[in-house]
């Protein structure tokens, strides 16, 4: 579990949580009502991805949270290409059989459950990509503060300046109790 979440966690299981809520709403309108994702065998796929992120996020992974958010991107992607072309064809032939059939078809189309799903699953790519890599605490002390692998020397000390002691290095037995003689 995450310590403490960034904004970019919160941002990652705010996607997650669109991708949820998406999923209940209509994606596909007919006449006679509305189809959700859940409707379809891809929807339970769906909700399984929107687990396996929400725990990914938790846990810290956020570029492994943000690679199956792609993967839920590109399968929504793949829904909805497939959504426009039945809608289409529906129109199309319902539009030649008559004027009934041509009402039904004017009013079979796509619903507004996309833009949750969508934006659900941008949420959680820009989220895990743009989020900073984390540091050990050795990292950060040696590797980015060390003025010597940047190339700064140290200025030469003239007269009566004093210089600051060096910083404590972390022992070996940092963070466990020492058992002394």
């Amino acid at each position: 579990m995450l310590s403490r979440p960034t904004s970019y966690d919160w941002t990652m299981l705010a996607g997650a949580s669109f991708l949820l809520f998406g999923l209940f709403m209509p994606i596909v309108r007919l006449p006679g009502g509305t189809v959700s994702y859940l409707w379809g065998g891809e929807g339970l796929v769906l909700l399984l991805l929107v687990v396996l992120i929400t725990g990914l996020v938790l846990s810290g992974f956020r570029y492994a949270a943000a690679y199956v958010g792609i993967a839920a991107a590109i399968l929504m992607c793949a829904t909805l290409l497939r959504m426009v072309g039945i809608v289409l064809q529906t129109q199309v032939e319902y539009a030649q059989i008559g004027s009934i059939a041509a009402g039904f078809a004017r009013n079979t189309d796509l619903g507004w459950g996309w833009l949750p799903l969508m934006g659900g699953a941008a949420l959680i790519i820009w989220g895990g990509f743009t989020a900073p890599v984390r540091l050990t605490q050795t990292d950060a002390a040696t590797d980015y503060l060390d003025a010597s692998k940047i190339g700064v020397k140290e200025p030469a000390l003239e007269g009566n300046q004093r210089t600051h002691p060096p910083a404590p290095q972390a022992s070996k037995a940092f963070g466990r109790r020492q058992r002394g003689a």
